[in-house]
């Protein structure tokens, strides 16, 4: 077992397979950067086969799920309010959505919390 520790960070992270990032967005970008074998991840000193890299998996289907589901909402006529943060942080990268999301308020966490 091996454990890291130190202070926490002062900024929200975001950890995906071999990446720690501060934004989904340098997600992306690292692994393209691994896809296209980029030296900015290093070689191994010393090593003199030919290193085969792991292909990065494919991004999650959050974004592709919650995509989905907003265009659907739209079609059908409805709206939505971002009550789940995942979907809130999708919504904040994508304002192609503006026009069915409506804010979350007092009365809606109120309502929320009363239908638990």
């Amino acid at each position: 077992m091996l454990l890291l520790g130190g202070a926490p960070f002062d900024e929200d992270i975001v950890m995906w397979w071999n990446f720690v990032a501060r934004s989904h967005d340098e997600v992306v970008a690292f692994r393209e950067a691994w896809e296209r074998e980029s030296d900015q991840f290093g070689r191994i000193d010393g090593y003199t086969g030919t290193p085969q890299r792991l292909p990065a998996p494919a991004l999650g289907l959050d974004s592709v799920l919650i995509e989905h589901a907003l265009t659907h909402t739209r079609e059908e006529g409805k709206r939505i309010v971002p009550i789940c943060p995942t979907v809130a942080r999708y919504l904040a990268k994508h304002d192609g959505f503006t026009d069915i999301t409506d804010p979350v308020n007092r009365d809606i966490l109120t309502w929320l919390a009363a239908s638990q």
